[in-house]
């Protein structure tokens, strides 16, 4: 990129920076995270070959020296660009990690840990404070403490060594880029006016801390959530809201039912009985607190995680376990693909740690890890591989508080309870520190909207606020020999909501989504968990369920476990999870598609599994919906067939021909610019699949529009993918909604009453029209879905306009809910999707060990010049595999970058 180029838009960038920490427009997960410049190598390094060096390499002699290494160690990279670090102590690994994650991605380390400590001002302005506003109060216990000290000062001395010596190394490439030494340089965006480098401070322990808080944060703080609904049915008619914005998933696919087990627990709850009046008094009391409910809502919108992205609903991951009897050469297999934004950099960054081979330690593994803590997150070693998606537990729940006339405290049990306040003072670049007062309730949480006329407050609890040791587990779980030892050493976790699976190379497969999850007793349709609640004591946590009754599975007779953000034992399927025989788990579980898919690949081809498989299923692009849907639509429209026009009869003809894939069509990944490809059949499904998603929202549309028009809160078109199960239900079992077929009927005409025919007519009418815009063709095989369903690798700047630093746009397949998840929009004519696979691994157990291999949709490093910028896109794109590689000898034949950390003098 020239010089020149970049500085007219760095220029320009100024004029929109205010936009930066802006909510992106829609709900999936756009994403505002980091990016390049040139490449940095570091240390005496042999490239493999006699090349001239590229720019950046390090070729003065100067040694990378490092406080606190007990001896040398030995960094090599392949050519994927994985670090694999050769230690002789567990200790030594962790801190050179440490100094490759900041050669590699310290803008993206610096933003995480800013924006969760409430320091994003101090290198960018007043434009932070926002952010930093609203992250500062969040981040804090119920008294106000900054969650990242109180963790810290709850883990063990085992991991506050690991977290130290993490930090020694991140400190020692900060001495280096401050020094000019190794080529240690920051990335082009702290080039970025307003962008104030000077303040880069060294790393702290606390800082990792805030890495495992952003994640919990994105992944268990259901709270947005229960406000988005609680918003719904204080704005819509209560049968309304019910139907359309209630906990039914689309498809009855279970975790347990899917494996052949029973859920065990020795918490026997009774059945509630639906007393429909009941329930719609009970959501009364949520339409006075309407005001307050829609300001908690827009402010935890309007600060979304700079690192993943908003948090969307359903983006969704996959993971699952197969056992010896189900492959073919009787040996375990593990997949998973964590659905999270799509950004530059990527989240994941690959590594493999190793103090056994010529070491003194106990520390040999390899995988995924995020830069800014220590270790593998997704990841192997030698006997056992494991994987993770969001268990989709409810680990938080909205209060509606009553004030007392003065506004300083809350009516709690019949008792005004004062509320906690506390000063933060937040440093601004280039102005004067501000300071900012804060209030939490203290058997709450945080005070997130505050009317003092009308005596309301909406505060937050979630089980993050109570400081616990939960991160210890990472650094055992690298260690663990067996799926028996993994279990064990998940006991701390409270927090990051996640389906761990695991398999071993002893053949057997587990499922452990352990979490704290909350004892709701009082738990009823009539006083909904997931909806805001009462805050004057009715509804308060009874303690965690116990250990022994967190769901988990080993070994369960189908021979493999699934899980995909679903529902887990069918508790969701009428829409209560409070009358299931124990204590909810869940709330708002993705609709069930992937999961369902899953289910039927794995059992389709059961005895035959293979690595290859594995990552066939994980690049599925059947669509399910689609072939569930459409049928019902199909008929209808056969059935009316006299009343379509002829482009939209071509749409019905060509909905008829589709065997429900979503290839992109194309023959590259240029949407624009790509040749269509030369099968015919592979055509149809492209212009199949484009058809059918630009269907949904039109169909939706035409649906449900009607009904919401009474708001403006909501837009159908808008919010088309959060109506997908009703519109399934609507279709295929209209009795399951309480006002059943009545939706076909639009309700703002007076004489006639609408029928099916007439939405599915309006809607192949409407999706006609759409695609001819789209593609300027009313051709089907002009439609190829790889022209508008694109994929952008985005920055932390692309939310105030700034594409430089973004990559893309990609042709890419997929689409709504495929298994190889790729979520368009599906408004405003954009069809591009921001989420998907943010890593894919599969792992399997050999005769020789545990192997793995994995995508990354990016590359490992940060700098634009280096050779592992983006290096690793076109094989996300086309579902291609990269061996991780585990053993010594395969690493140094493997090698093209090879560095020594020496001990430096004390």
């Amino acid at each position: 990129m020239q010089n020149s180029l970049r500085t007219h838009f760095l220029a320009v960038a100024i004029l929109a920076f205010g936009a930066l920490v802006a909510p992106a427009c829609d709900d999936d997960n756009d994403d505002e995270d980091p990016q390049p410049d040139a490449a940095v190598d570091v240390g005496d390094v042999a490239d493999g070959d006699d090349a001239a060096d590229a720019p950046g390499d390090a070729d003065d002699g100067q040694a990378i020296m490092i406080e606190g290494l007990s001896a040398p160690v030995t960094v090599q990279l392949d050519d994927a660009g994985v670090v694999h670090i050769d230690c002789q102590t567990n200790l030594d690994c962790f801190a050179a990690q440490g100094y490759f994650h900041a050669q590699h991605r310290f803008f993206q380390m610096d933003l995480i840990r800013r924006q969760i400590r409430g320091q994003l001002a101090e290198v960018i302005g007043t434009t932070g404070l926002s952010s930093d506003r609203s992250f500062r109060q969040l981040m804090a216990t119920r008294q106000g403490e900054p969650l990242e000290e109180a963790y810290l000062a709850e883990v063990s001395p085992h991991t506050r060594e690991i977290l130290d010596a993490y930090s020694t190394g991140v400190n020692a490439w900060l001495d280096k880029m401050r020094a000019g030494e190794n080529d240690a340089t920051l990335t082009e965006e702290y080039e970025f006016p307003l962008v104030n480098s000077d303040n880069i401070r060294d790393w702290e322990p606390a800082d990792s801390i805030a890495l495992y808080l952003q994640l919990a944060f994105q992944l268990s703080d259901s709270s947005d959530a229960d406000l988005a609904r609680g918003d719904a049915y204080a704005a819509l008619d209560s049968d309304l809201a019910r139907d359309l914005f209630g906990l039914e998933p689309a498809v009855d696919s279970t975790i347990f039912g899917a494996s052949g087990a029973s859920p065990t627990t020795s918490i026997e709850w009774p059945a509630q009985p639906t007393d429909t009046e009941a329930i719609r008094q009970a959501h009364q009391f949520l339409h006075p607190a309407h005001s307050v409910i829609k300001g908690a809502l827009a402010r935890l919108q309007a600060n979304p995680s700079m690192a993943f992205g908003p948090r969307s609903k359903w983006d969704g991951s996959n993971n699952w376990v197969v056992s010896p009897g189900i492959t073919a050469d009787g040996n375990a297999l593990l997949a998973n693909d964590p659905h999270l934004s799509l950004t530059n950099p990527a989240i994941w960054h690959f590594v493999e740690l190793d103090s056994k081979t010529n070491g003194q330690g106990d520390l040999h593994a390899a995988g995924a890890g995020i830069p800014a803590v220590p270790g593998v997150i997704i990841g192997q070693n030698e006997s056992l591989a494991w994987g993770v998606t969001t268990a989709v537990y409810d680990l938080a729940d909205v209060y509606i508080e009553e004030l007392n006339e003065t506004g300083d405290a809350v009516i709690f049990n019949g008792q005004e309870v004062p509320l906690v306040q506390k000063d933060f003072t937040f440093e601004v670049s280039g102005g004067d520190s501000v300071t900012e007062t804060y209030e939490w309730v203290p058997h709450h949480g945080p005070v997130i909207s505050k009317d003092v006329a009308a005596g309301q407050a909406v505060t937050i609890k979630w089980v993050a606020q109570e400081p616990g040791n939960d991160i210890d587990f990472l650094f055992e779980l690298m260690r663990a020999g067996s799926v028996e030892e993994a279990r064990d050493t998940l006991a701390p976790v409270r927090t990051i909501n996640q389906n761990w699976v695991f398999i071993d190379t002893d053949g057997n497969i587990a499922w452990a989504p352990q979490a704290a999850i909350p004892q709701r007793p009082w738990a009823s349709l009539e006083l909904a968990h997931w909806l805001p609640l009462p805050g004057d004591g009715s509804a308060e946590w009874q303690g965690y369920v116990a250990d022994e009754d967190v769901p988990s599975l080993l070994n369960p007779p189908a021979g493999f476990i699934a899980t995909a953000n679903n529902d887990f034992d069918g508790s969701l399927a009428d829409g209560n999870p409070t009358n299931d025989g124990h204590t909810p788990w869940q709330s708002g579980v993705a609709p069930g598609f992937r999961h369902g898919r899953i289910v039927d690949l794995l059992e389709a081809q059961s005895g035959s599994h293979t690595a290859q498989t594995m990552l066939d299923i994980q690049a599925d692009v059947y669509s399910l919906h689609g072939a569930r849907l459409l049928p019902e639509v199909i008929t209808t429209a056969n059935e009316n067939s006299d009343q379509l026009s002829a482009e939209a009869a071509a749409v019905l003809t060509t909905l008829e021909n589709w065997g429900y894939e979503c290839p992109d069509g194309l023959q590259g990944d240029q949407p624009a610019d790509a040749a269509p490809v030369d099968d015919q059949s592979v055509v149809g499904e492209a212009a199949g699949c484009s058809a059918f998603h630009v269907l949904l929202p039109n169909l939706t549309e035409a649906a449900f529009a009607d009904e919401l028009a009474s708001t403006d809160d909501y837009d159908a078109r808008q919010s088309w993918r959060t109506l997908q199960s009703p519109l399934s239900r609507l279709f295929l079992d209209p009795d399951s909604l309480i006002n059943g077929t009545a939706y076909f009927d639009d309700v703002t005409t007076d004489a006639a009453v609408e029928t099916r025919a007439d939405v599915v007519v309006a809607a192949l009418e409407s999706t006609a029209t759409e695609l001819e815009d789209l593609f300027g063709s009313t051709a089907a095989s002009d439609w190829l879905w790889g022209r508008i369903h694109t994929v952008t690798l985005s920055s932390l700047f692309s939310s105030a306009g700034i594409t430089l630093f973004d990559e893309g746009p990609y042709a890419n397949d997929g689409g709504y809910t495929t298994v190889d998840v790729a979520n368009p929009r599906g408004r405003d004519g954009d069809y591009s999707h921001s989420a998907g696979a943010s890593t894919r691994v599969v792992f399997g157990a050999t005769d020789e060990g545990m192997r793995g291999n994995f995508q990354l949709p990016g590359g490992q490093d940060l700098h634009r010049e280096s050779p592992f910028y983006n290096s690793l896109m076109d094989e996300w794109l086309s579902n291609t595999p990269t061996d991780l590689l585990f053993e010594r000898d395969e690493v140094e034949a493997a090698a093209v970058e090879t560095y020594e950390l020496q001990p430096a003098a004390q």
